[in-house]
């Protein structure tokens, strides 16, 4: 048999006591007397007086307890066992009725909750908001066309003072929203862009103004919405993204529109007009289903003219009859999209475009410069056939080497689907105007696009607003030089001598600032002209008529 290996519990051996320091036998006995003299209750309440549980040990009497062995509910009647007690719960976990439990681990941090798109209403800050207001735009009349009441009258202080508490009117009038007039929720948009919020319209909100009689009964139908006006929105509190989902989400009761605007680009006179982009509807497939039952009804020989030519009238008629829209906004001419966030997606913007065939005037007034990966422009990326190259269609240099390619190429994708165009507004462009009309280093190439269509897909726009806005403020003061203004006021002549020089210097920067701001708002408005001289050319050669280009307030004479 295998020998049997006996393991120690300890590595040493434990040490005997001398007997020299154990106590006397005598003293042992006179202790036992004692407490055998003593009562249970005196010995009790000597402990009582004497020990005074820790919370470690109170903590392990109710573990004890706790994971004690437990006795069948059957049998505890029986042998009279009390009830377990169940555990106590920790500090902190307190839950209803209901309630789920919420996940392990310390708690977030609270930046975290504040910034998260998933907190409630009250915990949530937008990143934007929490540092700088929104854009605003300085009136309510930015786009043509729109009814706006007079100023103290009693529509424009129930318009002003419904825009002011939006969000309230939101959550607790949100079934009588969508059974206001057209004509008013296109007045009371652009009360909301002036005077709303400072997190401006939401896709909420917006989806409450415009719901249909499906959903509120008595709402208004939004057939004969024409005017949008999403200034401050977009890039905010209303992503592209959002806005795109909204405007492609068909309608349950289709609509036949009034009319079908005309295509600009008809006119075959022209070479770029005879290449146009057709229209890229939704309802494509609709369409080529309707014109094909429609054309078998048409005569295709002589022998099949009928003995009238009404009957043949009658089949050409029923080729121009407008089909049934499921678009949410079948009779939508002018949108602003104005006073954007500085991170808005011109890619987005593409991706709704297709929704937009019908505007006749649009706003983009401060949209920052058309690139599809503005945030990629310092990347780079390298392979085995080719040094390093940049990751983005533009670099970090490209607006300074004057290569406006990306930009210029988004550009001519967006005129050729926003072909309706008879009224622009870029005011606050002058940034990236090159791009508008860009012949690049060596001119015209055949692969190469030259900016926006002038001569194809904006051959029928009138009027450009190409106005630099105002002149940029000079920057806030410096907080030492604050600080020196405020001590000098109090103190007066006891102030310290460097508060003086402190001011001085903080004077001299904002003038250096304001200076340098204005040879550059003057350059952009040079820039400006330079390309719109050049657009008139084309288009003159093109054989189309002259747009206005529209400068507003600015120094220089338009052109």
């Amino acid at each position: 048999m295998p020998r049997k290996h006996h393991h120690p519990h300890f590595s040493k051996p434990a040490g005997t006591t001398h007997r020299s320091l154990t106590t006397s036998p005598h003293a042992s006995s006179s202790a036992a007397a004692n407490t055998s003299g003593a009562s249970v209750n005196d010995l009790l309440s000597n402990l009582r007086r004497t020990r005074i549980s820790s919370p470690d040990d109170r903590a392990q009497r109710h573990y004890e307890v706790a994971n004690a062995p437990t006795v069948h509910p059957s049998l505890k009647g029986i042998l009279n066992v009390a009830d377990t007690p169940p555990p106590r719960p920790r500090p902190g976990m307190r839950l209803a009725p209901g309630a789920r439990r919420g996940p392990a681990g310390p708690p977030p941090p609270s930046s975290w909750l504040n910034t998260s798109r998933h907190a409630p209403a009250h915990l949530r800050e937008h990143p934007r908001t929490h540092d700088q207001q929104r854009s605003r735009p300085d009136r309510l009349d930015r786009l043509p066309g729109l009814d706006i009441p007079d100023e103290h009258s009693l529509l424009d202080i129930c318009l002003s003072r419904l825009a002011r508490n939006w969000a309230f009117h939101v959550e607790f009038d949100q079934h009588y929203l969508a059974t206001l007039p057209g004509n008013i929720k296109s007045v009371l948009l652009a009360y909301i862009a002036t005077h709303g919020p400072a997190t401006g319209l939401d896709i909420n909100g917006l989806k409450v103004l415009f719901r249909d009689a499906d959903e509120v009964e008595g709402a208004n139908s939004s057939d004969d919405i024409t005017h949008l006006d999403l200034a401050g929105a977009a890039g905010t509190s209303l992503s592209l993204k959002q806005l795109d989902k909204f405007f492609s989400n068909p309608r349950s009761n289709p609509v036949a529109p009034t009319a079908h605007p005309v295509h600009p680009t008809t006119d075959m006179r022209s070479p770029q007009g005879a290449k146009s982009v057709q229209p890229q509807l939704q309802q494509e497939q609709e369409q080529e289903q309707h014109k094909k039952q429609q054309q078998q009804q048409l005569p295709h020989s002589d022998d099949d003219f009928g003995e009238s030519w009404e009957a043949l009238a009658d089949a050409l008629t029923s080729l121009s009859t407008p089909i049934p829209s499921t678009a949410r906004f079948p009779c939508l001419t002018h949108l602003s999209l104005s006073h954007p966030s500085p991170s808005a997606s011109w890619s987005r913007l593409l991706d709704v475009t297709p929704h937009l065939v019908t505007l006749t005037h649009l706003s983009l007034a401060y949209w920052p410069p058309p690139y599809l990966t503005p945030n990629s422009k310092t990347a780079t990326t390298s392979s085995r056939y080719s040094g390093s190259i940049s990751f983005s269609g533009s670099d970090y240099y490209a607006e300074y080497e004057g290569d406006w390619s990306e930009a210029a190429g988004v550009l001519w994708r967006f005129s050729r689907a926003t072909y309706c165009l008879k009224w622009l507004d870029l005011e606050g462009c002058g940034q990236w105007a090159n791009a508008l009309e860009w012949q690049g280093a060596g001119g015209y190439a055949a692969w190469e696009p030259s900016g926006a269509d002038w001569t194809g897909g904006w051959r029928g726009v009138e009027t450009v607003v190409v106005s630099q806005g105002p002149l940029p403020s000079p920057p806030t003061r410096h907080p030492l030089a604050e600080g020196s203004v405020r001590r000098k006021s109090i103190c007066g002549d006891k102030a310290d001598a460097g508060e003086d020089d402190r001011f001085k210097w903080d004077e001299e920067r904002r003038a250096a600032h304001a200076v340098k701001a204005k040879k550059l708002w003057l350059n952009r408005i040079r820039q400006t002209q330079d390309v719109c001289e050049s657009i008139h050319r084309k288009r003159r050669n093109a054989g189309l008529p002259r747009i206005f280009f529209d400068f507003k307030n600015d120094p220089l004479d338009g052109v």
